[in-house]
């Protein structure tokens, strides 16, 4: 998740179930090339590491990034929001103001997701 993304972005990972209009897009890449990119409904799997259990996830209107060197979807959390989904993206190192840690994850329909960056 990234609240300072202008737009959701996915690239390689990710399977690609429609294609829509274009939009021109520099900042994403490594060598800021400004390009003409699809808006694209796309899906992947992730999977908890604790109960290997695999989920599905399904992101619309997110700019297709085909580069790749792409190898990290940006999810804007203002997109996810409306749909019940749940984002803490407060860093777990820090404390909300009611004196609780930040979560770092996402949860939906009581399945929590941890934000686990592992490469």
């Amino acid at each position: 998740m990234d609240s300072a993304a202008d737009i959701s972005c996915v690239g390689k990972g990710f399977h690609i179930l429609f294609y829509g209009e274009t939009t021109y897009l520099g900042v994403t890449f490594s060598d800021s090339a400004q390009r003409n990119l699809h808006i694209v409904t796309a899906a992947t799997i992730i999977t908890d590491q604790r109960t290997l259990i695999p989920t599905i996830v399904i992101i619309n209107q997110a700019a297709y990034i085909p580069d790749m060197n792409q190898c990290e979807p940006l999810l804007h959390t203002d997109q996810a929001r409306p749909y019940n989904v749940i984002i803490n993206d407060l860093a777990c190192c820090y404390f909300e103001s009611y004196g609780n840690p930040g979560k770092q994850s996402i949860e939906v329909d009581g399945h929590v997701f941890p934000f686990d960056m592992t490469e």
